[in-house]
Formats: C-alpha cells, sequence, structure tokens
C-alpha cells in the first residue's frame, strides 16, 4: 500500500462508510470511518486494509458511470481517457449524500465487486483517529483463489477433509486460514500507521 500525507487540513467531516463484496453469502463486510478530504486513492488503501487484501491486482471505483483509477504508465489510450485519476479527486467531491453508493472492483481477473454504501455523513469525534474500523464480519477470501465461484469451491474442498484436494488446498491457502475470522483490533492497528490522504 502507498503512503500519503497531505498537508494538515483542519479535519471537519467523516464519511462512515459500509462495504461487502457482492456475490457471497454469508456476507463479508466492514463498516468503517474515513475524512472527507481523503483522495479517493487513500480510500483504496483502506479498503485493502479493511478487507484484508494485498494491493497486488488493479481497481477501480465506480461512482454515478464515472470510472476512477490509479494512472499506471502502459494503460491503453483508449482506457486512460475514459479513466479519473483517483490521486487527484477527494471523496467529499464525488459523494456528497447519504444512501450514495460506490462499486469498488479488486483484480481484473477474479473480479472481486464491491458494493460501498454511504452511512452517515457528520462531524469528526474529537477522540477518534481516522481512518477507522467500527465493524465487520467473516474474512476476505485469498488473493488469486479465483473470484466468487473458485472461493466458493475453497470453502467447500476446505470443510471436507475427504476431499481429494484438500491437503493441497489447505497448504496453499496456509493452515491458519480461518473463513469466520475478523479481527477489528488488527486492522485499527495497521490503520494508525497507514497515513493516507
Amino acid at each position: 500500500m502507498n503512503a500519503r500525507r497531505s498537508k494538515e487540513e483542519p479535519l471537519t467531516e467523516v464519511y462512515e462508510l459500509e462495504i461487502a463484496l457482492f456475490g457471497i453469502a454469508p456476507r463479508i463486510w466492514r463498516r468503517f470511518a474515513v475524512p472527507g478530504r481523503m483522495t479517493l486513492a487513500g480510500l483504496n488503501d483502506v479498503i485493502q486494509c479493511v478487507m484484508g487484501w494485498t494491493d497486488s491486482h488493479l481497481h477501480e471505483f465506480i461512482v454515478d458511470e464515472r470510472h476512477y483509477t490509479a494512472y499506471f504508465l502502459n494503460m491503453d489510450r483508449e482506457l486512460a481517457e475514459a479513466m479519473i485519476d483517483e490521486e487527484t479527486v477527494r471523496l467529499h467531491e464525488v459523494v456528497n449524500r447519504l444512501e450514495t453508493r460506490l462499486r469498488y472492483i479488486y483484480d481484473f481477473g477474479d473480479s472481486w465487486q464491491h458494493e460501498l454504501d454511504v452511512k452517515r455523513i457528520g462531524p469528526p469525534d474529537s477522540t477518534v483517529r481516522y481512518p477507522t474500523c467500527l465493524a465487520g464480519e467473516r474474512a476476505c477470501p485469498p488473493e488469486d483463489c479465483g473470484g466468487v465461484g473458485g472461493y466458493a469451491h475453497l470453502l467447500e474442498v476446505l470443510s471436507d477433509p475427504s476431499h481429494d484436494q484438500h491437503e493441497e488446498l489447505l497448504e496453499w491457502v496456509g493452515r491458519q486460514y480461518d473463513p469466520e475470522l475478523f479481527d477489528l483490533r488488527a486492522i485499527n492497528r495497521i490503520l494508525r500507521v497507514l497515513q493516507v490522504s
């Protein structure tokens, strides 16, 4: 994840957002709060942290049919013309009302689609350091597991010790992987050292 820091501006509003992976039941979701002045690039860093992704793949935000992403050197010219650089746009510039829904797509191969809802916009709490994760459930799928279908297959195999792929996939995913694990304290420890703007 990229560390970004802007000149300190007074924090005047905070956005409470809820993100959930699309197409997975039971839901994998997080609720978190970020400064409204945060860039979409900074928001990407926070999403990567709260969800448990490793920022190893491309991503994009879609808001009101506009596409925002990180620019990269060899981007196809036609694609580049359709995209807006997420480093240049702040959250409060694209979202200014409750119930706004954003889409966030991570890893264009596995195509992890996330729905991102604005739950609250309000003044900051002086006792809270932002960004902060507030709640959530279940662990993020492992990177490169094949999207929603691959993840469903992985869970099926992991739950059946007699399956012929059980040992192989258990080794691949890591023997400590627990799809039900959500560690709020660990996420907030990482967010405390993550400097985003």
